[in-house]
């Protein structure tokens, strides 16, 4: 009996060892995990900061490496991430310690997941808590959890307890990421388990990117950073569900449905190579979408596509703007630019050689077309198509994308937005002027990209009416006259705005095929307008509404925006 208890209590004793900060399990507990920091320097690590964020005045660095950590002496905003590879299914492991900070405020610090490089000119965009996910670190032991707590994925879900240990103290973190399931353990806690799909505001946010820490003024100190690719979700693969909706969609393709659309085809494509799935299966429905193009030479609608499989010609001319959109985002995809992911082509080289062949060909369509720049939504998408497949024609089709996007902007500034609070095209308005801001060749246009943004955003917002979930006031162009709804959902909900679930609009689907898989094409679109905006516009209740629409003084539309109505 006695030497029973004796071993009791070893097994207790190591219990506990193994519970303490910093304990290191052995064997299987650690098997398949590889650091990602040597303990020595930040090989491999880049500093992505405000200027004024990366030396002290008196030439410290906030950046460092101490005893096998990295340290964070706290100034000002700013990053360190992990450069040499992003990740998509994958575990991290890491150690963790706040400081106090000396102005008595709590020390901020965070971890950031699935997300990309960080730009100080472009700073709200592309920091971690947008762009992927900040993890909250913050010094606030035994405070409530919040969705600015620590544990939190910042601003969208609290942790299910608030588990980090007072400053001065270790504590263990490891964050798993699987497709889009989240699950982060704290000091042996578990704080996360999230199914990103389930949340409207997060459900279009990258399933890859790249890990970093964050200084945000505070010091903190790092150690024993290591992962874990999951084999579970071997990069190549989708996952189950993703998986039976492109085999859905898959035999839709393969039936050769005459309705079958040109956008649903490339959607398709696009999807599918964005989740990993078989090219074969993305060859097929490329080699369909070609079929569907005008391809000779003599043709007055060369590079330009047939709506539908069944249409004998073309019968919208704006067949090559939507196709020409997916196909430049086919093309991000298979390169690897569009999301941070791990290497690898998305393509076999037939299905890539029929994107470029079909986008070539577009490219052409697109240049001898004149769309006037009132026509908000394809002149938009327009002037994207010319910055991303101008590389296919040489740089005069890029120097006419920059022309089109000056004609659009000077328009603009002396009209407003023409297509006014259009519940259907604000949503292809925000489409394109995202991914202008994200992937225009000069950095100029990146940045009035996003300052246009801003301006659309603060439009809808002061015609929102968060009571009814809806555009009020007069539309330029509509299709439900009843609710006002339109394919500005999908951005409504990823705002955070509307609180019911978007409602998928049809001419860009399959017939028949399931409409829940617009994910990579929805990431790449994403653009959060902050949060601060609706809150300061919805204040202003009632408020009257006046906006222009033209230069001259009767081109005004007006709005009496109610609190209820």
């Amino acid at each position: 009996m006695d030497r029973l208890c004796r071993w009791c209590l070893y097994g207790l004793w190591a219990m506990l060892l193994l519970s303490l900060p910093g304990a290191r399990a052995q064997g299987t507990a650690e098997e398949g995990f590889e650091p990602i920091f040597n303990g020595r320097d930040l090989d491999g690590w880049v500093i992505e900061s405000h200027a004024d964020s990366e030396i002290h005045p008196d030439g410290r660095p906030v950046w460092s490496v101490k005893d096998g950590e990295i340290d964070c002496d706290g100034l000002g905003f700013g990053f360190l991430r992990y450069a040499r590879e992003p990740f998509a299914d994958v575990t991290l492991r890491i150690e963790f310690q706040l400081g106090k900070k000396a102005d008595g405020e709590l020390c901020n610090a965070g971890i950031g997941v699935r997300t990309g490089a960080f730009d100080r000119r472009r700073s709200r965009a592309t920091r971690p808590s947008l762009r992927g996910y900040e993890l909250q670190l913050l010094d606030d032991a035994g405070s409530p959890p919040s969705t600015h707590s620590s544990g939190s994925l910042y601003r969208y879900v609290a942790p299910l307890e608030n588990a980090i240990r007072p400053a001065g103290e270790w504590n263990d973190l490891e964050v798993s990421l699987v497709g889009p399931r989240i699950r982060v353990v704290m000091n042996g806690r578990s704080i996360q388990e999230v199914d990103q799909e389930s949340i409207p505001q997060i459900r279009t946010k990258p399933l890859s990117g790249f890990f970093s820490i964050q200084n945000h003024g505070g010091p903190a100190r790092f150690r024993n950073l290591r992962v874990r690719r999951e084999s579970a979700a071997v990069v190549g693969e989708a996952s189950l569900d993703a998986r039976e909706s492109l085999d859905a969609q898959g035999r839709v393709v393969a039936s050769r449905d005459p309705a079958i659309g040109i956008r649903g085809l490339l959607r398709y494509a696009l999807e599918a190579a964005g989740r990993g799935f078989d090219p074969a299966a993305i060859e097929v429905s490329l080699e369909l979408a070609r079929s569907m193009q005008v391809v000779g030479a003599e043709e007055a609608d060369r590079g330009n596509f047939r709506w539908r499989l069944g249409d004998s010609d073309v019968t919208d001319a704006n067949a090559c703007e939507f196709a020409g959109q997916l196909l430049a985002l086919v093309r991000l995809e298979d390169d690897g630019r569009l999301v941070p992911r791990p290497a690898g082509r998305r393509l076999s080289p037939r299905g890539r050689e029929l994107v470029d062949a079909m986008a070539r060909d577009a490219l052409g369509a697109i240049r001898r077309r004149r769309v006037e720049p009132g026509y908000t939504n394809i002149f938009l998408t327009h002037t994207w198509n010319l910055l991303a497949l101008g590389d296919l024609a040489g740089p005069d089709a890029i120097t006419e994308g920059e022309g089109a996007w000056r004609e659009w902007l000077t328009f603009t500034r002396a009209r407003g937005v023409t297509e006014f609070v259009a519940p259907t095209y604000l949503g292809v308005d925000l489409d394109a002027l995202a991914l202008i801001a994200d992937h225009a060749p000069s950095w100029q246009t990146r940045a009035e990209a996003e300052a246009s943004l801003g301006y659309v955003w603060r439009s809808a917002a002061c015609h929102w009416l968060p009571v009814a979930q809806r555009l009020t006031g007069p539309h330029a162009r509509d299709y439900d006259w009843l609710f006002g709804r339109g394919y500005a959902d999908e951005h409504l909900v990823d705002a955070g705005w509307l609180s019911v679930p978007a409602r998928p609009e049809g001419a860009g689907w399959l017939p028949g095929a399931p409409r829940g898989g617009l994910h990579h094409f929805r990431t790449a679109c994403r653009w959060e307008p902050p949060g601060s905006l609706l809150e300061d516009v919805v204040a202003l209740a009632p408020r009257f509404v006046v906006e222009r629409t033209g230069e001259r003084p009767w081109q005004r539309i007006t709005d009496w925006v109610g609190k209820s109505s």
